[in-house]
């Protein structure tokens, strides 16, 4: 995942789930030791923690691989209108041991609007 990406899914629709591979200088992280990964979005208009909520890591481990799949209360919350977010995905390594994916920025969460709308 770089700060140049872009995920973008639709108000309403939860059927997509974002998947990514976390990344650093050396290529895929390998997520075997992790405690935990969640995927953190900021509202890019207002800087308000939108979502902080687990991922979860696909098998092998070692591919760096994570998914996080739109709850029912995101279609009320992020997924309820066109919007813009910030995203990060927080690994925890322990628990005074996080680390930040990408390093070098944010990548994109796009809410679009739906055909109804």
């Amino acid at each position: 995942m770089s700060s140049t990406t872009t995920f973008t899914t639709k108000v309403g629709s939860r059927l997509t789930p974002l998947r990514a591979t976390l990344r650093d200088a050396n290529g895929p992280i390998n997520l075997t030791s992790a405690q935990s990964v969640s995927l953190i979005l900021e509202h890019r208009r207002t800087g308000a923690t939108a979502l902080n909520a687990a991922c979860t890591i696909e098998s092998p481990p070692t591919a760096g691989v994570v998914t996080y799949s739109w709850t029912v209360d995101d279609v009320a919350g992020v997924l309820a209108s066109v919007a813009d977010y910030r995203a990060e995905f927080l690994i925890q390594w322990s628990p005074t041991n996080p680390q930040r994916v990408p390093s070098d920025g944010f990548f994109t969460v796009q809410v679009i609007r739906n055909a109804e709308m």
